[in-house]
């Protein structure tokens, strides 16, 4: 909902458990919905991916994810976030082999 120059205050209300699931087994369509606008707003607002400032992790040069279901209908997230100008898979592997243990100890 978008309230705009009106004296509303948006106040949801938190349901028990029980009835969250109750209400996403009643119009499953509303919950991915739902989930659908956090993970856009948690990619925008956390991440910031194309965005002029750092997100939460730093600069976010690219990221991959995939949803899944639970049993008990409810969706989530596995994420994979590349940070720009981070070490690759084969430069921490060297640094964390190094005789010298600075890495490590970091």
């Amino acid at each position: 909902m978008y309230f705009s120059d009106t004296q509303e205050i948006f106040s949801p209300e938190l349901r028990p458990e029980n009835e969250r699931y109750r209400l996403i087994a009643g119009d499953p369509v509303a919950g991915a919905q739902f989930f659908h606008f956090i993970v856009e707003m948690f990619i925008k607002h956390v991440l910031r991916v194309n965005q002029d400032h750092p997100g939460f992790f730093g600069n976010s040069a690219v990221y991959y994810a995939t949803v899944e279901q639970q049993g008990r209908l409810t969706l989530h997230l596995h994420m994979l976030l590349w940070i720009l100008n981070s070490l690759s898979p084969q430069e921490i592997k060297d640094r964390i082999m190094a005789p010298i243990q600075i890495f490590r100890r970091k």
